[in-house]
């Protein structure tokens, strides 16, 4: 229970920060992994480590599993905001580039403007002029997209979501072979690199 009230309120912590980003001009790459860890990590470590716990773990095993799925949910949103901005808008959901017109500071956006650092001030006029901008057009919106392929930024983030994925993979090899660690191997595997 304790665990389960902790996690609520860093969920609710996390989401104000993503909120509270929208109309920042200078997210680092550290407040953004603090955010996603607090909204979508410690949801994904909670649930691992409950069940963990109800299938009667060792310490070890609660805690490699409690970190196998936190390192998979920053792993798993990172790749969700990739997938925001290339991915198949009916699998996806909703509009490709809707984090753009929404304002979010994704991994992308941020590794996109300290790259581009006052030199690129141009490229970055044309990041912020659609980026928070509801009525940006869809070729605005495609033109930072392929400035953010051009400049590396969305590689960037794919293989730091690459890298927290083979991370957590590493770690279930505190459970015994089995289906079911086949299976959690998987679900990763799914969530970071899935294509859409």
């Amino acid at each position: 229970m304790k665990d389960l009230s902790e996690t609520v309120f860093l969920i609710a912590e996390g989401e104000q920060m993503d909120m509270d980003f929208e109309n920042s001009s200078d997210v680092t790459v550290e407040a953004y992994m603090e955010m996603v860890e607090k909204k979508t990590a410690v949801l994904f470590a909670c649930a691992a480590g409950g069940g963990a716990i109800i299938g009667h773990g060792s310490k070890k095993q609660i805690r490699d599993m409690r970190e196998y799925a936190r390192l998979l949910g920053i792993g798993f949103q990172i790749w969700d905001d990739v997938l925001g901005l290339i991915g198949n808008e009916k699998v996806l959901g909703k509009p490709v580039g809707s984090d753009i017109r929404n304002g979010k500071r994704t991994l992308i956006v941020v590794h996109a403007m300290k790259t581009l650092g006052p030199k690129g001030r141009k490229k970055n006029a044309k990041i912020l002029k659609a980026l928070g901008n509801a009525k940006a057009t869809d070729e605005e919106v495609r033109q930072v997209i392929q400035l953010f392929k051009d400049i590396g930024s969305l590689d960037h983030a794919k293989n730091i979501a690459l890298k927290y994925a083979n991370d957590a993979k590493s770690l279930l090899k505190c459970l015994k072979p089995s289906k079911e660690r086949d299976f959690l191997r998987e679900i990763v595997d799914f969530s970071v690199g899935r294509q859409l």
